[in-house]
């Protein structure tokens, strides 16, 4: 196994591709393993496995078909998943969680073909004393009552 800590934390974007290239030679030719830990976005684009850790959780994992990016000349496919643990839990992209309003609980539904993950619209009318969208809890408020963990 080889092991990079922020191995192009000071080096330009020429410099950096060029220091990922000996770890892919390595890991194409031997077999060996590669870990590399950072903090640069960029670095994603050099490899094919990305594991994001947020609060001490794996977050999200990105897998593409190839790594090097432009410099292999190579069209890069490649979607961000959130991890699943082991006992089904996720972490859901920040700006998911901002643009939808998604905060401390949410409704979930099951779709044929996905789960849904809805705010909690009885959470604000906890919140405030009124329900803004009075279809969209489903339940009465004396139901809410009581109902926060």
């Amino acid at each position: 196994m080889l092991f990079a800590d922020e191995p192009t934390g000071e080096l330009d974007t020429a410099s950096g591709a060029e220091v990922f290239a000996a770890p892919r030679r390595t890991n194409a030719e031997l077999g060996v393993t590669v870990l590399i830990v950072t903090h640069d976005p960029a670095v994603a684009e050099q490899v094919r496995r990305t594991v994001r850790i947020r609060d001490g959780r794996t977050a999200t994992e990105v897998l593409r078909p190839s790594a090097g990016g432009a410099a292999a000349g190579a069209a890069q496919e490649a979607g961000e998943h959130a991890v699943l643990d082991r006992v089904g839990r996720l972490q859901l992209p920040r700006e998911f969680t901002e643009r939808y309003g998604l905060h401390r609980r949410v409704r979930l539904t099951a779709e044929p073909d996905h789960l849904g993950v809805w705010p909690d619209r009885g959470q604000a009318a906890r919140e405030t004393g009124h329900d803004p969208d009075p279809g969209a809890g489903g339940r009465a408020k004396d139901e809410q009552e009581g109902d926060d963990e």
